[in-house]
């Protein structure tokens, strides 16, 4: 996000840091002469001495040497840096860098959002030549609708959008021009009011003639991978390459580039009953793809059968990274029904893990090791080798009631299984208990990497039922989300964020990789039906999506993007929560004026992506491209969320920054970045003064307004909010 304030000037303010994910470290001799300031994780952004920025790899320039460089709003944190024979300490941090005067009385701000993003704006001060400000870029400028793009070696790498102009407490029209490897921006009128739109979001829609749903979702290289159900394959994308007996309804497995804007591939996999795709995982040269079927002796060209099939059965296919070949498919079964829901690769890449549930366990699959007391539906994990050839070992996750496997993860040593169970009081070996065991519990277990040793089992409950349905593993913690139908006492503490106590709450929560220590809890909700289905860990960050059946009170503040429903409809969300749950940082609700269910969600080359289904794909989210025939009773969607996610201004109420004029003093807390700019007026309407004091980060600010005693009548900018006030000085 680029934006430009128009100004007399920025003062100094006073920022109280509220947490530090991103900043900038000043050179003091522990990298070369020539780097000015460079940012801590998760951005990778130097500025050199001549004014020169490296942002992920691209070279961006102004065309002009600053008159000199400096750190602005410094921070608490001190970084200390050992290494090639030397040790400095007291480094200083900052979150703002200004490159003083680029061009005559124009100065370019580079900001540290604090959430991994780095955001650019120019002060033009009185006198300033506007055509002088320029990027200039070793990149390929590519300019499309929802933004500008840099790229290097066939990868955009920087994005430049969500352009804004303001002076004052004015929004004023802002035009780009693409020429070359050269951007330039265009302001025709200084002074007139002008509401830009935020740019939009990439939608794909994948779909036949009938109902097409999006399960599961992956990202690899600048591909992006989707796979789920449709009931008319046969005219489901553009092309497709089907391997097995067409039926009533397909798997099917699509590539598309990671912008969304091109349907490179997309495979059938089929019988001819019913068949479903629950998870997808991507190793590079392979495709695996986990589900189940109603006709195992037809379902794909050629199959090894693990087990004694009968009914619906497990299966794993493998396919090559470009869908164009079917390598081995594995039917996974007992003589009752058995259905997979998961899947992961191991880090070596030579085994594959699918797990589910059995209704026999006693006959599913060559062999098993049973943790618990069997009965019901069993929970079931099993490892094959990446050829699909051979089973390697089964593990049976009991009660004496119903069980089942939804989520998996998959390390050098441990693989880790999530979902429910009815009776976790004889669930697996041993438990650690988290919460209120109620009659439905959600489980996470860990198991060493062959399936023969049950190393510990957390158990995440409330009084009412709880289910986890999506898991990742990051940095040392284990995050699981799902539903719960009583949030209320949901594991041993909660940081609730919407309007709880409705039919389901989603959660997400937070484990030590040992699972005996819960770390964190956040509840997402409205007075309505809300679930998690999927997590995911990025920059810093923890990314929730799901679907609520009631967006206008879901989550703090939401970003709409689509055709909202009038009411009684479910609707797809993705919202950001910070590393440790304690904050919210956005949410996103995706919809059309019926049904929305997001499935699945993952965070790739710093996007988040999102998949599910839409019953009406006509109103649908933004920006759509729509891959088949549509008109069925439900769409598969992937969405791109770039920048809905991140720190982009919201429509949001004024109150909810406090805003105050004490003894001739501005003040502004901003719980979130924003713009702030101020018009000051004579109470006969002549304006006195206008200052923009830019785009901020989240903190606190003091503004002295220098104003002779009087009457004035001040108008307020802050993000997209404006607010009039009559100041006594």
């Amino acid at each position: 996000m680029w934006v430009f304030a128009f100004s007399e000037g920025v003062q100094a303010l006073d920022l109280h840091n509220r947490g530090l994910n991103m900043s900038f470290v000043q050179n003091v001799g522990q990298l070369s002469d020539d780097v000015v300031f460079y940012s801590m994780h998760p951005s990778v952004v130097y500025v050199l001495r001549d004014g020169i920025i490296h942002i992920n790899g691209v070279r961006v320039s102004f065309g002009s040497k600053p008159r000199f460089i400096t750190g602005d709003m410094p921070l608490r944190t001190k970084i200390s840096y050992f290494g090639q024979n030397k040790a400095i300490s007291n480094v200083p941090t900052y979150r703002r860098v200004v490159l003083k005067e680029v061009y005559p009385k124009i100065d370019a701000i580079l900001t540290a959002d604090g959430r991994g993003v780095v955001e650019f704006q120019f002060i033009v001060h009185p006198g300033g030549d506007l055509n002088r400000i320029r990027l200039e870029t070793d990149g390929r400028v590519v300019q499309r609708k929802d933004g500008i793009y840099i790229a290097r070696e066939n990868r955009e790498l920087v994005r430049i959008s969500d352009l804004k102009a303001y002076q004052g407490a004015e929004e004023v029209e802002v035009r780009v021009q693409v020429k070359g490897g050269e951007v330039k921006f265009i302001v025709d009128d200084w002074d007139r009011k002008h509401t830009l739109v935020i740019d939009p979001v990439a939608t794909a829609i994948l779909t036949s003639s009938d109902g097409d749903y999006a399960l599961a979702l992956t990202g690899y290289g600048n591909y992006v991978y989707v796979a789920g159900s449709t009931y008319s394959s046969s005219n489901f994308a553009p092309n497709r390459v089907v391997f097995g007996t067409s039926g009533n309804q397909d798997v099917f497995v699509s590539r598309l580039s990671d912008d969304l804007t091109t349907h490179l591939s997309t495979a059938i996999l089929s019988s001819s009953g019913r068949d479903y795709a629950h998870d997808i995982a991507v190793n590079g040269d392979f495709v695996y793809i986990a589900g189940y079927t109603e006709s195992s002796g037809d379902f794909a060209p050629n199959r090894n059968v693990f087990g004694a099939s009968d009914g619906y059965d497990a299966f794993v296919s493998r396919l090559s990274a470009d869908l164009s070949g079917h390598i081995a498919t594995a039917i996974i079964a007992s003589t009752d029904w058995d259905q997979a829901h998961a899947i992961a690769i191991s880090p070596d890449a030579e085994f594959v893990y699918v797990g589910g549930y059995t209704e026999n366990s006693s006959n599913f699959a060559p062999s098993r090791n049973v943790f618990g007391t069997g009965g019901g539906k069993d929970a079931f994990i099993t490892k094959l080798d990446s050829s699909l050839s051979n089973h390697v070992a089964t593990a049976i996750l009991t009660s004496d009631g119903n069980d089942y496997v939804y989520a998996l993860s998959a390390t050098g040593n441990y693989v880790y299984a999530a979902g429910g169970t009815w009776n976790s009081s004889n669930f697996a070996p041993n438990r650690t208990v988290f919460g209120t065991p109620g009659s439905f519990d959600g489980f996470i277990t860990k198991l060493n990497y062959d399936l023969s040793y049950h190393v510990g089992t957390a158990v995440l409950a409330s009084s009412g039922d709880d289910f986890i349905q999506g898991m990742d593993l990051d940095g040392g913690y284990v995050y699981v989300a799902g539903y719960t139908r009583n949030s209320s006492d949901l594991a041993p503490s909660r940081n609730v964020f919407g309007t709880p106590g409705g039919y389901r709450d989603a959660f997400v929560s937070k484990f030590d990789t040992n699972l005996t220590t819960h770390m964190a809890t956040a509840v997402l909700s409205s007075s309505d039906w809300d679930e998690a289905r999927a997590v995911d860990v990025g920059s810093g960050s923890v990314y929730v999506g799901g679907f609520t059946k009631n967006y206008s009170d879901f989550a703090p503040d939401r970003g709409v993007l689509g055709t909202p429903s009038s009411g009684g409809y479910y609707d797809a969300f993705v919202s950001r929560l910070n590393g440790d749950l304690s904050a919210h940082m956005a949410t996103a609700i995706l919809t059309s004026d019926n049904d929305d269910h997001a499935w699945d969600m993952v965070f790739h080359n710093g996007e988040v992506y999102t998949a599910g289904h839409t019953e009406n794909p006509s109103n649908f989210s933004l920006n759509r491209t729509v891959f088949g025939t549509p008109g069925g009773m439900a769409d598969a969607f992937v969405a791109k969320l770039p920048d809905v996610l991140s720190v982009q201004e919201k429509a949001v109420s004024f109150e909810s920054f406090d805003v105050s004029f004490v003894k001739g003093v501005l003040k502004v807390n901003l719980p979130t970045s924003a713009y702030v700019g101020f018009d000051v007026y004579s109470t006969d309407g002549r304006l006195i003064k206008r200052v923009g004091l830019g785009y901020l980060p989240a903190g606190h600010y003091e503004h002295p307004l220098k104003l002779p005693k009087g009457v004035y009548l001040i108008k307020v900018r802050v993000a997209k909010a404006v607010k009039e006030v009559k100041v006594v000085m």
